[in-house]
């Protein structure tokens, strides 16, 4: 078969909080002529991180997948690959990618910060990542560790929650908070919805970060809660970060968990944060916020659509996000019960934890890329039902996330 000559656009997202060197924020149409085998005459040929799941059942027909961790892939792995599929952990750069048959790069997540995009346009591969795709179950780790930290929800109402960053997963803690009845203040400064400035936010009762890891432009988030900001935060604030470790200085942190409160789900020593920190944290978990199934789900079903765009494989996908659904059954009027049940974040901080500190260091690493892999993924909010809407007469449930079925509990 001929090679064929193929004009592919390729839409790089320059999701809120991230820029590009030129400082547009905007998404950009970049147009490439790449040069290419009819994919219909052979089957694809897939390196892909072995945490991505259910890859197999949109592309078992058109492609044969090698299994990898992650951390692990190297361009020696590269050398007959058509694609590579990745998640976070792997940083896809000229290292990894120069000297391969690689024509297409698919991240599973919602961040960008491990791909070289400029070097993977000037090499006129194609790419894709998934941005959203876990935001509700980023939301519902959020509202879990809310209520875990204070029970009441007329607490809250009397509260301000500081969102930095209103992204996908931002917007989405926003609209929730806000239908609950809790003052949100909110701060991006490449969005126009953003009410508030940073310090105003950083002086709220919860500060919760949502924001991607940049070095560069005008407002890098590398570090961005350093000493100053640090030491600036009022005695009994809840610090929350699941975006990226390295947004936090865990170091000035530690300093002064003495008077504030924090839950980290991601390090700045990731994979292998220092037990000394995890002790003095209100929760710890294992970079595992965004773990649904329905979060993984979405991820591999948005980067199988663009890889079927790309390679003009006319795929037609099948629903799998309806196959996991669980109830939840209380018969009393209790928020935070009913978000403990809908996702119990203390015993998944406790197990971690526990688990953790009884490796050896030198195996702590390999230990929680490991217990990420075994996590047993949560099911999100939306897919979890409630019954009993009559016990629930100001619908908490469904502000909540949650699915409410008329059904009474004892039924």
């Amino acid at each position: 078969m001929s090679s064929l000559k193929i004009g592919v656009n390729i839409r790089l997202m320059c999701r809120s909080y991230s820029e590009h060197k030129n400082g547009n924020k905007h998404s950009k149409q970049i147009s490439m002529i790449v040069d290419k085998d009819d994919p219909m005459s052979s089957r694809l040929r897939i390196v892909a991180d072995e945490n991505i799941p259910s890859l197999q059942a949109y592309l078992a027909d058109c492609a044969d997948v090698k299994w990898m961790p992650g951390r692990q892939i190297q361009s020696s792995d590269l050398v007959d690959c058509d694609v590579l599929l990745v998640r976070s952990v792997t940083k896809v750069d000229a290292d990894l990618l120069a000297g391969t048959p690689v024509k297409f790069v698919g991240s599973c997540t919602i961040g960008l910060d491990h791909l070289d995009l400029t070097y993977i346009a000037d090499a006129g591969i194609g790419y894709a990542h998934a941005p959203g795709c876990n935001a509700d179950a980023v939301v519902d780790y959020v509202l879990a560790a809310m209520f875990a930290f204070q029970p009441d929800l007329s607490v809250w109402t009397d509260k301000s929650i500081g969102i930095v960053g209103l992204g996908n997963v931002g917007s989405a803690l926003q609209s929730r908070l806000t239908a609950l009845g809790i003052k949100t203040l909110a701060y991006d400064p490449f969005k126009d919805a953003a009410t508030s400035t940073f310090e105003k936010v950083m002086n709220a009762d919860v500060v919760t970060l949502h924001v991607p890891l940049t070095t560069d432009g005008t407002h890098p988030t590398l570090k961005m809660i350093g000493p100053q900001q640090i030491e600036g935060l009022r005695d009994g604030v809840l610090l929350i970060n699941t975006c990226r470790g390295k947004v936090i200085d865990n170091t000035a942190l530690a300093l002064h968990l003495n008077r504030l409160y924090a839950v980290l789900d991601v390090y700045d020593e990731e994979p292998q944060p220092a037990d000394e920190l995890l002790d003095q944290l209100f929760i710890a978990t294992s970079h595992i916020a965004g773990y649904s199934m329905q979060g993984k789900l979405r991820g591999t079903e948005m980067v199988v659509r663009a890889l079927s765009d790309y390679f003009d494989l006319g795929l037609t996908l099948p629903d799998l996000l309806g196959d996991y659904r669980r109830d939840i059954v209380i018969d009393v009027n209790d928020v935070s019960e009913l978000v403990r049940r809908g996702y119990d974040i203390k015993q998944d901080s406790a197990t971690f934890n526990a688990s953790y500190k009884a490796v050896e260091s030198l195996e702590k690493a390999d230990f929680f890329d490991r217990y990420r892999r075994e996590y047993p993924l949560r099911v999100d909010f939306s897919y979890q039902s409630v019954a009993g809407a009559a016990l629930w007469p100001n619908d908490e449930p469904s502000k909540l996330g949650f699915n409410v079925s008329q059904t009474n509990a004892s039924d």
